[in-house]
């Protein structure tokens, strides 16, 4: 059974939404914050692959985007609405916050 999850991690050197691996293992360390789940995988692989915030498919199995807090946001409004978020929702919008405009976060989806 493919397992799929969505995660926030750390940008790449220079910001890239590349970490140095090959096509098999190029994503970024999670555990920041709990997975996000199914829909919020299908949103990122679809905005990574119309390349909307910098995004692409940086593996093999995994796609990413590269985002500040207010398209943090504005990704998961888009998700899951902006009306009583989830316990595990609330904590990737105080993340948003944490943010701000100037700092960016990858936003990624993958699958085994």
């Amino acid at each position: 059974m493919t397992q799929r999850w969505a995660y926030v991690g750390d940008l790449g050197a220079g910001g890239a939404l590349d970490w140095g691996g090959d096509n098999s293992g190029n994503i970024p360390v999670g555990g920041r914050l709990p997975d996000l789940g199914s829909d919020a995988f299908w949103a990122i692989l679809r905005l990574a692959d119309a390349g909307k915030y910098e995004g692409r498919q940086v593996d093999w199995g995994a796609w990413a985007i590269k985002v500040n807090g207010p398209q943090l946001r504005e990704v998961l409004g888009a998700i899951y609405g902006h009306d009583r978020p989830s316990p595990v929702v609330a904590q990737y919008l105080a993340l948003a916050d944490a943010l701000g405009a100037t700092r960016f976060m990858a936003l990624v989806a993958a699958e085994l």
